[in-house]
């Protein structure tokens, strides 16, 4: 009867186990397949709200020509079209180099490239 049990417990542990199903390939990514940059954190506009203009009422929208390198840091900035405010402006600049980015990537390959950001301020009512 031990023997039994003995061959019967012998003959368990040497079944192959199943093994785990082997996880899906991922396809292919297509070499034109361009997927943009994305901003992955954007400092609180209010935070940078220059003073000056708040109690001038300023608002209105920069918009910011920027270069992303293919890690996604900003790497130039100029100013692209203004907000008719210089403190604005200013202020627009300092939001950009305070934001983080994902970078653009072409067939699965990070790349350069150049963006507009706009940065509206608008105040509270």
């Amino acid at each position: 009867m031990i023997a039994a049990l003995l061959l019967a417990f012998q003959a368990q542990l040497s079944v192959p186990q199943p093994q785990p199903p082997m996880p899906a390939a991922q396809p292919p990514v297509p070499p034109d397949q361009v997927i943009p940059p994305r901003q992955v954190y954007v400092p609180s506009i209010a935070q940078y709200y220059p003073p000056e203009a708040m109690a001038k009422g300023e608002q209105g929208v920069t918009i910011l020509r920027c270069v992303l390198d293919a890690t996604g840091r900003l790497i130039d900035c100029t100013l692209h079209a203004s907000s008719g405010s210089t403190a604005l402006d200013t202020a627009a600049f300092r939001i950009a180099e305070g934001a983080r980015y994902a970078p653009q990537t072409v067939g699965g390959k990070p790349v350069d490239v150049k963006v507009n950001l706009p940065v509206r301020w608008i105040l509270a009512e």
